[in-house]
């Protein structure tokens, strides 16, 4: 929740675009805030997974929050800011990020009003190598356009990525209207040095969104429609969906 509250300070925010990728080395995610990290307001609601979340190599858990209708037709602007760290067995000798956890965890995010069910065999069928948001797809507006993004050339920053850490917060700023019926969230779990995928990781996920100049209400449309954690489907074996 530390980490979900931080924020670039304004002078961050308002350097071009080309500089920015240095403000992220400089400050990371930025000052985190008492406030965020601990309570909702009404222009705001964050969303977290509850108790200890698991997750193997091959696998992947989706999670769902639902839209609602009242604030898909405003044209206020939202940030979405999505948080997830993972703990794995890591081993002293390694050869880069993903040979030093057995298994190692990220995540990707659905595209514009796709189906949950289709979002999930989607990303089983993407291999290590891949990941959501490449340019064709943001091109076409089916994604959103993540600061940092899951690959080099993804997002706004170039030639950077969220993935290489245990770490792993992104965030992004659009007009209400565009946001999905569903936005869904897969955390995917991926084969690190360990060989027989016996040694599992443990996660937690947030996932917020904030009414950019408070000039909206969240919490209650939001509240209303969500429900406790749970697992609502499950498709082939490998895939648990829940409501965040």
């Amino acid at each position: 929740m530390i980490i979900q509250s931080a924020r670039w300070t304004s002078w961050a925010e308002s350097l071009p675009v080309e500089k920015k990728k240095d403000a992220l080395k400089l400050i990371g995610y930025g000052l985190p805030d008492v406030e965020r990290a601990t309570r909702n307001n009404e222009h705001r609601i964050t969303f977290i997974t509850q108790g200890e979340r698991r997750i193997q190599a091959g696998y992947i858990h989706v999670y769902r929050v639902k839209v609602p209708e009242a604030i898909r037709n405003m044209n206020n602007f939202i940030r979405i800011d999505v948080t997830l760290v993972f703990a794995s067995k890591p081993r002293r000798t390694r050869k880069g990020f993903r040979g030093y956890f057995a298994t190692w965890v990220d995540w990707v995010s659905s595209k514009f009003n796709e189906d949950v069910e289709v979002f999930a065999n989607r990303v089983m069928n993407t291999s290590d190598e891949e990941t959501e948001g490449d340019e064709e797809v943001l091109e076409r507006g089916n994604g959103i356009t993540w600061t940092i993004g899951a690959q080099n050339n993804h997002g706004i920053l170039k030639d950077i990525n969220r993935n290489k850490s245990s770490t792993q917060k992104d965030w992004a700023i659009m007009e209400a209207y565009k946001l999905p019926e569903e936005f869904c969230i897969a955390v995917v779990g991926h084969k690190g040095w360990s060989s027989n995928g016996e040694h599992d990781a443990k996660y937690s996920l947030c996932v917020s969104f904030d009414a950019l100049n408070n000039d909206i209400e969240l919490y209650v449309p939001f509240a209303q429609l969500e429900v406790p954690i749970e697992v609502e489907q499950e498709i082939e074996t490998e895939i648990e969906i829940s409501g965040l």
